[in-house]
């Protein structure tokens, strides 16, 4: 799972820490990133691993779906008799 990079959408990452109230210095902390680190995460500027959008994305108590780009959304599949899950990504399909 560590090596899926995804790109986030740093608008709706803003969005939704400036809703629970904090400050760049909390996320980063509870993520364990330095500020600076955060902060290129919310000007778009670098991409991000699977493990490091869960942990985001439990903080602020939110789905993975709202920060990172509809054509990466990962679907995790069961698998009953594997001791891992298996997670794919569908590409956005447009409805004609």
């Amino acid at each position: 799972m560590s090596n899926i990079i995804l790109r986030i959408k740093p608008h709706k990452l803003k969005k939704n820490r400036e809703i629970k109230g904090l400050s760049q210095e909390n996320m980063a902390t509870a993520i364990k990133l330095s500020q600076s680190q955060y902060s290129r995460l919310e000007k778009g500027s670098c991409e991000v691993s699977l493990k490091r959008v869960i942990e985001i994305a439990t903080v602020l108590n939110i789905a993975l779906e709202e920060i990172i780009e509809s054509s990466q959304v990962p679907i995790v599949i069961k698998c009953q008799n594997c001791k891992d899950n298996y997670i794919k990504f569908e590409k956005e399909r447009k409805i004609r």
